[in-house]
């Protein structure tokens, strides 16, 4: 893993052609859903992928950093909501 080529096409990370990734996000009137999910074994897909596994990448630190990072965007999304009144 000294070099990925990681590229994005739309929401999904590829590496090399390989993709390492599935995402897809909708709303309804009253929510919105996002999904977002990293390949580990890419064994089985439908398509051709990549799986952290096969690129040396241990998959419990990973989500770890992920989540840590996500959670950390949250809180200053939730910070940043709360400082600004709303106006009508």
């Amino acid at each position: 893993t000294d070099h990925l080529n990681i590229s994005r096409e739309g929401d999904d990370l590829f590496v090399d052609d390989a993709k390492l990734t599935v995402a897809i996000s909708t709303v309804s009137p009253v929510s919105s859903l996002f999904h977002f999910g990293i390949n580990i074994d890419p064994s089985g897909a439908p398509v051709r992928a990549a799986g952290l596994g096969e690129l040396g990448i241990d998959p419990r630190q990973a989500a770890e950093l992920v989540l840590g990072r996500y959670s950390d965007e949250c809180k200053s999304i939730e910070l940043a909501v709360r400082k600004v009144r709303g106006t009508l």
